[in-house]
């Protein structure tokens, strides 16, 4: 039986006794006696009339006692009356009988009848002693012609010293019971005494003074009024000053004293309340309680329910002296007719708002407060309730709620228990100094099945279980299991506790050291626990629902303070396998389907930022992460770090092998290319940003990326000194771009200088492929053998690599577009080198006012002078070899069969095919060589100048213009071209003055023609074959 049940029980037992005292009144009250031995009336004392049998009566009274001699007897229903004589008092009907006992359930000599029922214990004698005698006043004095229907009695007096003495019950719970006071007054009403009272029951003893037991009297319509005769029990009993009442423990000692009599007058019951030492080494496990008030002890017997008042203390006798103070104290008893048996039912301690009720457990350094405290002892449950919130304080934990009951379990097992909110419980002890429990609503506990509890937290729910691990929602619901420990003995089993199941509803909220997410709704799942694996123990937590504060978009990720946890996560739906306890919680495998979004946000390392509509992260050594995120349409998969933002149908990060890849479609930014130091001059900057999109796949691997089918490149240049920017636009199959510096995914640590001062990467080189064969793809693509490309690598079959840059002013006008057509290309984003593979085409678009460049090869002499609005000229070029160009330097070179035709166009988009110069415009001119060289520079206010040289092979053609030599060049700033022979050949210029005239022609070794006035200028001349006039 719990301790606090078992001084509850005894408490009880020492009520019961009170109540002997209304049995004791019993034989006075209810008339004279019914059997009389022999007796005298009116002054004639009786005859001594013995009774024979006194055997049993050594047991019930002192050894010396004065009832074992000789004396008179009355025999009633209620017990035997033991008197030595009585005498009247007055002539009004009272008399005294001296000395007064009266043994009633008297074994021997009762009158009763006898009980059918023989199977039931015989109830103990009750012997009621005073030596002084007792007084008793009837309505008439006593006649032998006296009807016994005529005469009640009105008030009795027992005088002196009263004592109430009951021997153990064999076979009962009964216990030795006595009760020593003085001066006993009785009317029809009430019992009282205001001298000392001191009671012992088994082991446990109190005293008091101011005893008043009030009658409860049967009236019926012929006895309307309260007499002796309608007598029907105690309705009441009240000790006005209670002095002190020490409960023993259940199983303590018997009351007893050694070589003394218990039914001895001697020592009394006073001597025994100031034995303190005696008392409290009757136990040797458990310790007495003691309870004192400064108020009344009332007991009202039909509600069965019994009251301790004012500055109530109730202290446990031992070393920790653990006590209760409250203002008032009820106990409520209830009585089982089958085992006819009184027992404490309900223990109520009631304090004020600005006294409340206290528990201080020294024991277990334990205070417990609250306005009042309930305990019902038959369901063992414990309410605590108030104006004022209830407080629990241990060195363990500390506990505050506005109401709290708690149904205390077998065993020492995890009880029921209802919290009641705003309600907090914080743990107090240095490993959990940090756990913190809150709620709105309420905080439940029950059984869920024989081995697991399930506990409950609503509203505004949220746990702490230290500084860096949290969880928090709506509603939690834990299942916990509850396993014998394997170390604990039986007798005092002790329970080991882990997690089982964890439930939540309702913006979700969970913190790790590693993780930071929020969702709607929450389930995890551990297996059973063995006792060889309780460090290791391994779950699986589900999240389900709509998260709270998921970003959009990728764009919508927030930078997180210093103190934010690695990552931040959060999805539709989360399933996650950890291992460890709450508090240390190691991710096994995370699963995120929905709406998701994961953030890494160490300071000191490249934050990152995942989303997508589903995700599965499995760490792997070393706090790495293999991540698998996949997307849809209107959520792409993403991954986003400081200037990369890669998004994709699927998405996976590999930590430990650092790499990130792509299989399906997607697209990469890459933001921050820094700028070139010449910004403040007329150059073009380097890439500010680069857009890339495909179709088949993509693979990165810290440093070198690697793009395949359907690859578009976007990239822009910031705006230069005069406001010119710059629009990069490439197409191939393939496309791999290296960075300057590589970036670690191992926790993304800054490495190669890579760090948050400089934690853009940059863009270094970047390989075009027109084709890549399906044996060598990375990147399986359904479908791309039935496409008939499949081991074809024949000219016809290849494609070609488009590139565009467009250059824009202030205004965002083009004011020069080049394109660049070839199979393959490598551009080298910080030297500006270009390399492409042929056969090609190169095309150049530009404004000029007409006053020089390579269009004066189709103008009409007989125009005269030029136009000054600005025309469109465009220059087309193919090639069979290799293209090489710096975009730095504004330098390009091809070769291997060139053609070139340049002229003005209306349109950005109208091409000039070199190989088709019937479908050229008019004015066009086409030239070849097997190598052209090409450079173009812009002097300060002024614009672009070009230059140009062709070798071998050389020959040009335009209307009015034909050249043939193996070395040509061509200054767009002076406008003057020199075309080389190589000898034995000599170089061949002819020209018309007009489009109607004929052609004149010149053979030398240098020829210098000026394209603006047609001067000339030759060397080592060896034809001519037309007049100059002096040019």
């Amino acid at each position: 039986m719990n301790p606090v049940a078992r001084y509850l029980f005894a408490l009880s037992a020492m009520i019961v006794a009170y109540t002997a005292y209304a049995k004791v009144a019993v034989p006075i009250l209810e008339g004279p006696p019914t059997v009389v031995r022999r007796s005298q009336i009116a002054g004639d004392y009786p005859d001594t009339t013995e009774i024979l049998d006194k055997t049993h009566l050594p047991s019930i009274v002192p050894t010396d006692a004065w009832e074992l001699g000789s004396c008179k007897t009355l025999l009633t229903p209620q017990g035997t009356v033991y008197f030595e004589y009585w005498e009247p008092v007055d002539d009004e009907g009272t008399y005294q009988l001296m000395p007064f006992t009266i043994v009633i359930n008297d074994p021997v000599n009762s009158i009763r009848e006898a009980e059918n029922d023989t199977t039931q214990p015989k109830p103990a004698p009750i012997v009621l002693r005073s030596l002084e005698g007792a007084r008793l006043k009837f309505s008439k004095p006593l006649t032998a012609r006296s009807k016994k229907d005529d005469i009640e009695l009105e008030s009795a007096q027992l005088d002196g010293q009263v004592t109430l003495f009951r021997p153990a019950n064999p076979g009962t719970d009964e216990d030795e019971m006595r009760i020593v006071t003085r001066n006993i007054q009785i009317n029809r009403s009430q019992i009282f005494t205001l001298s000392e009272v001191h009671f012992a029951f088994g082991p446990h003893h109190g005293s008091g003074r101011n005893l008043s037991i009030q009658l409860a009297h049967a009236t019926k319509a012929d006895s309307p009024t309260k007499s002796f005769s309608n007598i029907d029990g105690v309705e009441q009993m009240e000790l006005a000053f209670v002095s002190e009442l020490v409960l023993q423990p259940v199983d303590a000692n018997a009351f007893k004293l050694a070589n003394e009599n218990p039914a001895s007058d001697k020592p009394s019951a006073a001597s025994l309340v100031d034995d303190k030492d005696r008392v409290l080494s009757l136990s040797n496990q458990e310790t007495p309680l003691r309870l004192s008030c400064d108020g009344p002890f009332v007991f009202r017997m039909a509600e069965k329910k019994a009251w301790f008042r004012d500055n109530v203390v109730v202290t446990q006798l031992d070393e920790h002296r653990d006590n209760l103070r409250c203002d008032s104290l009820q106990i409520e008893l209830s009585r089982d007719d089958i085992s006819q048996t009184t027992s404490v039912k309900n223990l109520i301690a009631i304090g004020t708002p600005e006294k409340p009720a206290t528990i201080v457990s020294n024991s277990q350094q334990t205070l417990v407060v609250g306005e009042e405290l309930n305990f019902d002892v038959q369901q063992s449950l414990v309410k605590a309730f108030g104006s004022q919130p209830v407080t629990i304080r241990s060195p363990k934990f500390a506990f505050q709620g506005s109401r709290l009951e708690y149904q205390l379990a077998e065993n020492g097992k995890l009880g029921a228990l209802s919290a009641d909110g705003p309600g907090i419980l914080k743990g107090l002890s240095e490993d959990d100094k940090n756990f913190e429990v809150k709620w709105e609503r309420s905080l439940t506990t029950r059984n869920s099945d024989a081995e697991r509890v399930l506990i409950e937290i609503d509203e505004n729910a949220s746990v702490k279980f230290d500084q860096r691990n949290s969880i928090a929602a709506d509603h939690l619901s834990f299942t916990v299991w509850q396993l014998p420990d394997p170390e604990s003995v039986k007798e005092n089993q002790k329970w080991k506790y882990f997690p089982s199941k964890l439930e939540t509803r309702g913006n979700v909220r969970i913190v790790s050291e590693k993780l930071d997410g929020s969702a709607n709704e929450l389930t995890a799942n551990w297996e059973k626990p063995s006792f060889r694996q309780l460090g290791t123990i391994n779950h699986k937590v589900s999240y389900r629902g709509t998260f709270r504060a998921a970003p959009q978009q990728a764009d919508g990720f927030r930078a997180l303070p210093s103190q934010s946890p690695t990552m931040k996560f959060s999805g539709d739906k989360v399933v996650a396998n950890v291992a460890g306890g709450m508090n240390q919680l190691r991710i096994r495998d995370l699963v995120v389907d929905g709406s998701l979004a994961l953030e890494s946000t160490a300071t000191d390392k490249l934050p990152f930022a995942i989303a997508g509509q589903s995700m599965r992260l499995v760490p792997q050594a070393n706090d790495l992460y293999r991540v698998t995120i996949t997307g849809d349409d209107s959520r792409p998969a993403t991954f986003r770090t400081n200037g990369l933002d890669l998004r994709g149908s699927n998405l996976q990060l590999d930590q430990t092998a650092n790499t990130i890849w792509i299989q399906g479609k997607g697209d990469l930014n890459i933001d921050g290319t820094k700028q070139s130091a010449t910004v403040a001059s007329r150059e073009l900057p380097k890439l500010e940003s680069a857009n890339i999109s495909w179709t088949g796949g993509m693979v990165f691997d810290g440093s070198r990326i690697y793009f395949e089918n359907d690859v578009e490149l976007f990239a822009n240049r910031p705006p230069n000194a005069d406001g010119q920017s710059s629009k990069l636009k490439s197409n191939s199959e393939a496309l791999t771009i290296e960075l300057t510096e590589s970036i670690r995914f191992e926790n993304l640590d800054p490495v190669n200088g890579v760090s948050a001062k400089r934690a853009k990467p940059e863009i270094q080189r970047m390989v075009f492929v027109n084709q890549v064969d399906q044996a060598s793809r990375a990147f399986k693509l359904a479908g791309y053998e039935k496409s008939g490309q499949a081991g074809r690598d024949d000219a016809a079959s290849r494609r070609v690599i488009g590139f565009q840059n467009a250059t824009m002013d202030a205004s965002g006008n083009v004011v020069e577009l080049q394109k660049l057509f070839v199979p393959m290309a490598t551009v080298d984003a910080i030297s500006g080198d270009v390399v492409a593979s042929g056969p090609g085409q190169a095309l150049a678009y530009q404004f000029s006012n007409g006053n020089s460049r390579l269009s004066g090869f189709s103008r009409d002499a007989a125009t005269g002078g030029t136009t000054s609005k600005p025309k469109l000229t465009c220059v087309h070029a193919r090639f069979d070899g290799q293209l090489t160009a710096n975009t730095e330097q504004n330098t390009m070179r091809i070769d291997r069969n060139t053609r070139s035709a340049w002229a003005n166009v209306d349109r950005f988009d109208q091409t000039l095919d070199p190989d088709r110069p019937d479908q050229l415009p008019l004015g066009a001119a086409v030239l070849k060589s097997d190598a052209l060289k090409f450079a173009q520079w812009t002097p300060r206010n002024s614009e672009p100048r070009q230059e140009m040289q062709a070798e071998g092979n050389t020959s040009i053609q335009s209307e009015l213009f034909e050249a043939v030599a193996d070395r040509m060049t061509y200054s767009d700033d002076t406008d003057i071209l020199i075309i080389e022979g190589n000898p034995p050949a000599n170089a061949r210029l002819s020209w018309r003055r007009t489009s109607k005239s004929q052609p004149e022609t010149l053979l030398a070794k240098k020829v210098k023609y000026r394209l603006s006035d047609q001067w000339t200028e030759v060397s080592d001349i060896r034809s001519v074959q037309a007049g100059l006039d002096g040019k």
